[in-house]
């Protein structure tokens, strides 16, 4: 049973992970020079998918410490802005990239 004002942390580990897969496309994109239109697509699709799953992994957070009456996480919060920024970033830096090798 979950105590009182006890913070609900069960997705917290799914959003590092998507941190972790988030820095290495960035610095696979910093890297990598080559295969550029399939690159950009997966970039793309990931950093879509990565910010929608961690939007409904953070709502379900809520709702979870809503029904069993536990505090909330702004922790969490702090991890979805950061897959937030970190999925604009490699957004960017494909675009940026991809103009100077034309």
């Amino acid at each position: 049973m979950i105590a009182e004002f006890e913070t609900i942390t069960l997705f917290r580990p799914l959003l590092i992970f998507l941190i972790v897969a988030l820095v290495g496309v960035l610095f696979f994109l910093i890297v990598i020079k080559r295969y550029r239109r399939v690159i950009g697509f997966l970039v793309a699709v990931f950093s879509v998918l990565s910010i929608i799953i961690s939007a409904f992994l953070l709502y379900k957070m809520g709702v979870l410490a809503d029904e069993l009456n536990g505090g909330g996480d702004s922790f969490s919060f702090f991890l979805f802005l950061i897959i937030s920024v970190l999925s604009i970033a490699n957004l960017a830096v494909y675009f940026i990239k991809g103009r100077d090798f034309k």
